[in-house]
């Protein structure tokens, strides 16, 4: 199904790929802290909203891709811009902490860092089996 034909020729993929990048060109452009935070929270309660009618459409049941757009990006040689959805991204990466115990203080200089890969498997693998057991979404 193309998600152009499915919402009246409404990129939602591409809205949310590029939106934030745009969304923040604007936030840039707004001199009142105020103000960036309405637009901060009207953009992202935007996202979420289209996010939804992406979920809601969503056909667990087949590994094809779906909501494809398909644009002509380049014709002369034949490039094309084509996004499409096959599946659901649960987990990929957990804020953590690091902390001195003789200093009480981080040891990371930002404060926190990402923790991914074998550190989170066994968090990855609760919300992969609570996923499945809540919906019945193949694994």
């Amino acid at each position: 199904m193309s998600l152009s034909e499915a919402n009246g020729g409404l990129p939602l993929l591409s809205i949310l790929i590029l939106g934030p990048l745009a969304a923040a060109a604007v936030a840039a452009l707004i001199r009142s802290e105020r103000l960036v935070r309405w637009w901060t929270l009207a953009f992202t309660t935007a996202s979420a909203v289209f996010s939804l009618k992406l979920w809601s459409g969503f056909n667990p049941d087949t590994a094809a891709y779906q909501f494809v757009e398909r644009r002509a990006w380049i014709p002369s040689l034949r490039i094309e811009y084509c996004l499409g959805i096959d599946g659901l991204s649960l987990i990929n990466t957990l804020r953590g902490m690091a902390v001195d115990i003789r200093s009480r203080r981080s040891r990371l200089a930002k404060d926190f860092g990402g923790l991914s890969g074998p550190a989170i498997k066994p968090v990855a693998l609760r919300y992969v089996y609570q996923i499945k057991k809540e919906f019945g979404v193949p694994v």
